[in-house]
């Protein structure tokens, strides 16, 4: 498929797959690269995104020197600013241009990468069903579910620090979420009882002003670092349909970005401030991803494309800024993802994917239009499949 580039407003610009442009739509994570740019792992390689695109693929004539696969699961830098990826087959360390390969099953008990999260000068890897491994200081260790550490769940799919605290928080596909705190020489886990909701948690995020949020398909939750748990939005709170939630982010001022199969909405003190469906401009509203990185783009994946979303000036209350040099208080009940700035940028993004900024779009015209007209066509075609 060739690349699509469509700015269709001032607002709004959407990619569609292509040799050119991001390798897939099965985006399995995200994470900030160096300067403004923005990593992708997806089900057919890793994208970079920069100003302009870069895929990442195996190359099977250099295998041993390079990408272990196109699937990729995971993407986390670690405090030394390597890159870690993860795959359905194992672990890579990309150290500038050179990849470490992990795939020994005396090192990792399963080779399916679910997540991975840094935290200080640790690495932790959730592998398939076997629990949790945590590199540190050259030194590998497995959590084994229902083993001394405490940790009773075998599939992590889900982690997140407590930027505050130090705390390290796991969501389980059994529902159950489990913490590890940030005490010096603390190695168990401790299962979080007041977040024993009906249908689990899907996902989590960390704030780093304290705590950290997690959603399933119908509620949205904010785990305090004091152990509370407050509702910060329930689907029925969304006007508009009847959406099922697929994903959330923050801006760096607490606003929520929610992903939905009825379009994206905003959310700010516990209140929905506004939604973009696919008359808006998004191509198609069964949104599966969103993202803010951290220049304040605000992405967003659907069954057909990739956008970007630059609120303007006067798009209160969704604002693109800089994050203040002294974190101020959120208000109760909101939370923000931006990661804390690294003074280094990493080494391991190629050249050719630094520099760079995003296209500039052009007003709507009728070209515009008739790509409205036939993004809708294609909506209701991928809604009725």
């Amino acid at each position: 498929m060739l690349f699509l580039v469509v700015p269709v407003s001032s607002s709004i610009v959407l990619f569609s797959p292509g040799s050119d442009s991001l390798s897939s739509l099965g985006v399995r994570d995200i994470t900030d690269g160096p300067g403004n740019a923005v990593l992708l792992a997806t089900d057919n390689g890793r994208s970079v995104f920069n100003g302009t695109w870069q895929i990442v693929h195996v190359d099977r004539s250099t295998y041993r020197n390079g990408p272990l696969g196109d699937f990729v699961t995971a993407l986390e830098y670690d405090h030394f600013r390597h890159l870690w990826i993860g795959y359905s087959n194992g672990l890579q360390i990309l150290e500038g241009s050179a990849y470490t390969t992990i795939n020994d099953q005396q090192l990792l008990k399963n080779l399916a990468i679910n997540d991975l999260q840094s935290r200080g000068n640790e690495m932790w890897v959730a592998t398939g069903h076997a629990g949790l491994h945590r590199y540190r200081e050259g030194t590998w260790t497995w959590f084994q579910p229902h083993g001394d550490s405490g940790l009773g769940s075998y599939e992590i799919r889900s982690m997140a620090v407590d930027y505050v605290t130090g705390a390290l928080y796991c969501a389980a596909d059994d529902g159950a979420l489990w913490i590890m705190s940030g005490d010096q020489g603390n190695d168990t886990f401790a299962r979080v009882e007041e977040a024993d909701i009906s249908g689990g948690l899907e996902s989590i995020v960390s704030c780093p002003f304290g705590g950290i949020a997690g959603f399933n398909t119908m509620e949205i939750y904010h785990i305090h670092s004091d152990g509370q748990v407050q509702q910060m939005a329930n689907a029925s709170d969304l006007a508009g349909c009847t959406p099922q939630i697929n994903d959330i982010a923050f801006t760096d001022e607490g606003t929520l970005v929610i992903g939905t199969n009825c379009g994206l909405f905003f959310m700010q003190n516990g209140t929905a401030t506004r939604r973009l469906a696919q008359e808006d401009g998004i191509g198609n509203q069964v949104i599966k991803r969103v993202y803010v990185d951290k220049a304040g783009r605000i992405w967003f994946f659907s069954q057909v494309y990739a956008g970007i979303y630059l609120p303007e000036d006067g798009d209160d209350p969704i604002i693109i800024a800089p994050p203040p040099d002294t974190p101020v208080p959120l208000p109760e009940g909101t939370c923000c993802t931006a990661t804390p700035s690294m003074d280094e940028a990493p080494r391991d993004v190629p050249t050719q994917a630094r520099g760079g900024e995003l296209p500039p779009s052009s007003p709507a015209t009728i070209l515009d239009t008739i790509r409205s007209f036939i993004d809708a066509v294609l909506g209701m075609f991928s809604g009725a499949a």
